[in-house]
């Protein structure tokens, strides 16, 4: 993926699950999947987001 190539990484503000930027730019959680899922794993009505406080860098 075009994200972890360039180092971007953050936790999504919604389901805290790392998520990456796809090669279009858009945000895509590491599952693969644009929208958010609960804890039990159903589809929420939110998509992937960055929490402004949580962006991390690969080292």
């Amino acid at each position: 993926m075009y994200a972890l190539a360039t180092g971007r990484v953050a936790i999504c503000r919604h389901c805290r699950t790392p998520i990456v930027l796809d090669g279009t730019g858009r945000w895509i959680h590491t599952s693969r999947c644009y929208t958010c899922r609960d804890p039990w794993g159903m589809l929420a009505s939110t998509s992937a987001e960055p929490d402004p406080a949580g962006r991390h860098r690969i080292p």
